[in-house]
């Protein structure tokens, strides 16, 4: 199908939220492409992370406009991308929490005039944030129609130990060369961000670029590290359930007496109970070579729910499979 030239606006709109500072300007850019007069139910997207910003979308959904007719909301938030960036915030785990951007989300479609009719998809961190939004107070009165939640983890502890049986599944030099680095405070070296690039290779994608010397191999999926490191930790091999047991174990693993505080502010997510409260027709997708049962809950607990699971790809599929992630999409919301 011929994909015909869209429209395309960008702008900000002033976030105010009790978190924050009443005498300063907080504001959440986005990007509209497509016609918001045709009628068609726009999409919003909620990108991954969190603080990947909204360019990991694109690949797949730029096109997704001029091949439906459908419009799509882009939008970053606060802490990442084009929108405020907040520096001082960093390790602040009682600031950055779901809530705040489960109340970004809301002012953003209030602000756009879309509240009354509008789909949801979220991705990764953002499927984990479109469940939340469906289940808040925020969300109440609005016309949110249908969600998409795309590889995203139900409970926090199991996505955890999930990561935890992966590690432990690498070499033992690999890993002893891990916690020694997390422990000295050597993750720039380029044999650390080698490991976790094979890492990323098999849990993402194997399109993952391979990061040169100096490089983070993060740095394509999260632009500005202040609310990853804070809510998840600075990359996978920090994520665990707690600061504490995060360096204990780089010190049972190289005796390395280390007084870093490893953050998971993410540690106690968990949307076992919530998601039955979600009414909307859900869309469950992940690849194959993800752990199905990371989204198992979603299936069992969501009332109105259905699953599609993408052969040969992991977490990473609308990135590898882009052309039938939008058939897929399409042929959800359209039905």
């Amino acid at each position: 199908m011929a994909i015909d030239p869209v429209p395309t606006k960008e702008g900000y709109t002033v976030f105010k939220h009790p978190s924050l500072q009443a005498d300063k300007e907080y504001r959440t850019w986005y990007k509209l492409v497509g016609d918001f007069s045709s009628g068609r139910r726009p999409l919003v997207l909620l990108h991954g992370g969190p603080g990947a910003g909204h360019k990991g979308a694109t690949h797949c959904f730029d096109a997704y406009p001029g091949i439906t007719g459908t419009p799509i909301v882009y939008y970053d938030q606060l802490g990442c991308g084009n929108s405020t960036r907040l520096p001082e915030k960093k390790g602040d785990e009682s600031f950055w929490t779901p809530a705040l951007f489960v109340a970004e989300l809301d002012n953003l479609v209030r602000h756009l005039g879309v509240r009354d009719s509008f789909d949801l998809y979220g991705h990764s961190w953002g499927a984990k944030l479109a469940a939340k939004y469906a289940v808040s107070e925020e969300q109440k009165g609005s016309g949110l129609h249908k969600i998409i939640l795309s590889s995203g983890t139900v409970n926090q502890k199991d996505l955890i130990l999930n990561i935890k049986k992966d590690i432990e599944a690498m070499p033992q030099e690999t890993r002893d060369l891990i916690y020694l680095c997390i422990a000295e405070s050597r993750e720039d070296e380029h044999e650390y961000q080698l490991a976790l690039w094979k890492f990323l290779q098999k849990r993402i994608s194997p399109n993952v670029p391979r990061p040169d010397p100096g490089q983070s191999v993060m740095a394509p999926f999260v632009q500005d590290d202040v609310v990853y490191s804070t809510m998840l930790g600075s990359d996978p091999f920090h994520v665990d359930q707690g600061s504490l047991r995060s360096k204990l174990s780089c010190e049972l693993h190289t005796g390395v007496k280390s007084n870093r505080v490893l953050t998971a502010a993410m540690a106690a997510f968990d949307m076992t109970e919530e998601c039955k409260a979600i009414k909307q027709p859900v869309l469950l997708l992940n690849g194959e070579l993800e752990e199905a049962y990371l989204m198992q809950p979603f299936f069992d607990g969501i009332p109105k729910v259905k699953w599609f699971v993408f052969s040969g790809s992991a977490h990473a599929a609308s990135i590898d499979q882009p052309e039938k992630y939008r058939t897929v999409v399409w042929n959800f919301l359209e039905t």
